[in-house]
């Protein structure tokens, strides 16, 4: 909310110079800087947007983890909201330029990453997500679908999240790579 009022006062400010300007009474100069400040406070907004996004990832992936540690192999499989598949080939991010290739070839918009390696927010959180990307698409669109077959045919881990669970996962997405441990 903090983020949110400061934008809406920029904004109102902006109105208030724009009119002032109009009238001869403040200089264009002032009408800059208060487009400025507009500006800074709508990246900011942005900013927080992008932050709390990436710190619920973390949270489903460090959720996703602790899932993954009582999966004993031959035991049942993960629940049917989360896909898991470690992969028969080493990840490394510089691995992405070859998905990002198959994505925009197969569909004609870049990859929607989210995350891409160690961030700010797993820093924050004590995540090492230095070898894993995040990626904005539903398992199950047609984009998901592809792309999760993609990842199986090359050996790739991953990790997707279908929808929203009680603590595990706050929403759809695909984690590329191993799931992040903890920095210790």
């Amino acid at each position: 909310p903090f983020r949110e009022r400061e934008l809406a006062r920029a904004t109102e400010n902006l109105a208030r110079r724009r009119e002032l300007a109009a009238q001869g009474i403040v200089a264009r100069r002032e009408v800059d800087e208060a487009e400025r400040a507009v500006a800074v406070a709508r990246e900011n907004v942005a900013q927080l947007h992008r932050d709390i996004a990436q710190t619920e990832l973390t949270i489903v992936e460090a959720r996703a983890r602790e899932q993954l540690a009582h999966h004993a192999p031959g035991s049942p499989p993960v629940p049917t909201d989360m896909l898991v598949s470690e992969g028969t080939h080493a990840w490394s991010l510089g691995d992405t330029s070859t998905i990002e290739r198959f994505f925009s070839t197969r569909f004609g918009r870049p990859l929607p990453v989210s995350a891409f390696g160690q961030t700010p927010v797993h820093d924050r959180l004590g995540f090492d997500h230095r070898n894993a990307i995040d990626v904005a698409v539903h398992p199950d669109s047609v984009e998901g679908q592809a792309l999760l077959a993609y990842l199986r045919g090359h050996g790739v881990p991953f990790m997707a999240f279908r929808s929203a669970r009680a603590g595990v996962s706050t929403g759809a997405h695909i984690h590329i790579g191993d799931p992040s441990p903890r920095r210790g």
